[in-house]
């Protein structure tokens, strides 16, 4: 008999989810300011621990601060706290 490998079924989105959620306020000069609140569920989870295996908190805390300018329109944010773990 020939030797076969096993079919595995590709994952559906449920298993891979960031959920979002941002409280702003514009300030006078027209800028946002405010907490945006991430949680990243199952494979994009998944990735996100790959990722922030390879460095330390300062390194884990970069990767997120990019990811969400990246989310932006102006691509400048920083962090003030971040639960990361």
């Amino acid at each position: 008999m020939e030797p076969r490998l096993p079919r595995a079924a590709l994952p559906d989105y449920n298993h891979g989810m960031i959920q979002r959620l941002a409280r702003l306020q514009l300030t006078s000069e027209g800028r946002a300011e405010g907490t945006i609140k991430v949680g990243f569920y199952g494979l994009e989870a998944m990735e996100r621990r790959k990722e922030g295996g390879k460095t330390d908190a300062e390194g884990r805390k970069k990767l997120l601060e990019d990811e969400v300018k990246n989310w932006l329109p102006e691509r400048s944010c920083s962090l003030q706290c971040a639960e990361l773990g």
